[in-house]
């Protein structure tokens, strides 16, 4: 695969009547492990070289997301007619809730000329690298041992210890698919 600085927008061709899309820098890891911490800074650093295309999430807000900022909140029947359309570049079940890329939020960070950054888990990635007309720099961000990443999952007070231990057994899971498959150009430990 190509850095994401060499990259040329891929032409889309998709049912859905995306033109083009922006070069893709895909961040993902388990979550805790700093994914949106590393995309902010980012995104403050280099205004001019990096866009954020806001999932979509079927998921209800944890207390202070915002809408249209942290996740594109959508009702279930919302979900499906975008599927039903083709409006996603990418689409999973994540924990329950499902969870998109859609086209339009990437070519609006495309429109802009930007390289377009996603934050996806395992199972976006493998979607997302599979389609033909999209050639992303993928990232795996990887924690220092699952201890560091509980601690960060608790310090961070938002779930109970039971969905810290289900996020820990997902993250052993995900970080054996980042360590058997070819999927990612480069991996990041975030100490």
């Amino acid at each position: 695969k190509r850095a994401a600085e060499e990259s040329d927008a891929a032409d889309a061709g998709d049912a859905a009547g995306a033109s083009k899309l922006a070069r893709l820098v895909v961040i993902c890891g388990p979550s805790g492990v700093g994914k949106s911490t590393l995309i902010a800074k980012l995104l403050e650093d280099f205004p001019e070289t990096y866009g954020f295309s806001v999932s979509c999430t079927t998921r209800a807000p944890r207390a202070g997301e915002v809408n249209g900022v942290d996740y594109n909140f959508l009702p279930d029947t919302q979900f499906d007619g975008m599927v039903d359309r083709g409006d996603f570049i990418e689409y999973a079940q994540v924990g329950g809730q499902r969870y998109g890329t859609s086209i339009a939020g990437v070519q609006e960070v495309s429109s802009s000329g930007k390289v377009c950054l996603l934050d996806l888990d395992v199972q976006g990635v493998q979607a997302l690298v599979q389609r033909k007309d999209i050639d992303p720099f993928c990232v795996w961000l990887a924690p220092p041992s699952l201890d560091d990443l509980r601690a960060r999952l608790r310090a961070r007070g938002s779930e109970d210890s039971a969905e810290i231990e289900r996020r820990i057994t997902r993250a052993t899971q995900e970080i054996e698919v980042s360590l058997t498959s070819d999927i990612f150009d480069k991996i990041v430990l975030n100490e």
